[in-house]
């Protein structure tokens, strides 16, 4: 069983876990995060959905996952980006928080950038299936930039990645 702590529209902590799976209670949150992992190259690693899940099968993402009771949004991407890519990473940069859709969504997703990697074994989760590819940023953001990329949170942790990388163009 998988736990979650929940927080305020501020992200204030509210004290209180709540059971993946489970509807979360109207005004509260709880985060994922999600990482843009550049090896020196200026290539960005995404992985690819497992076919078999019901949301989004086969998209390519960046690697990201939910923050687990207890866990700090660093611990929470640093854990899935060494379950899913085997990476570890000697520098971090915050990309931001932003909520996907405050209308309707419980989620809060904070976006990191991953620099200075280390390759090992992954660890995967059952369920989990994923292809790795390696793909230039400025073919991302050009991808991002026609549509072929649906997912809203890599569009917005790729664009703002290359904007602190490489500044307006």
């Amino acid at each position: 069983m998988e736990l979650w702590d929940l927080y305020d529209k501020d992200r204030r902590p509210l004290g209180r876990t709540h059971q993946r799976g489970l509807p979360v209670p109207p005004g509260a949150y709880h985060l994922a995060v999600i990482v843009v992992i550049l090896n020196p190259k200026g290539e960005v690693l995404l992985t690819r959905r497992a076919p078999e899940k019901d949301a989004c099968p086969g998209w390519w993402e960046n690697t990201g996952g939910s923050v687990l009771a207890g866990e700090t949004s660093l611990e929470a991407i640093t854990r899935e980006l060494r379950e899913e890519t085997g990476a570890t990473a000697e520098r971090w940069t915050s990309l931001g928080l932003f909520y996907p859709a405050c209308a309707y969504s419980d989620e809060a997703i904070e976006m990191y950038l991953a620099q200075g990697l280390h390759f090992g074994e992954r660890h995967l989760d059952a369920d989990e299936f994923l292809n790795v590819a390696r793909v230039p940023l400025t073919e991302l953001v050009e991808e991002v930039m026609a549509g072929r990329i649906p997912d809203a949170k890599t569009q917005i942790a790729i664009l703002k990645a290359d904007r602190l990388l490489n500044g307006a163009q």
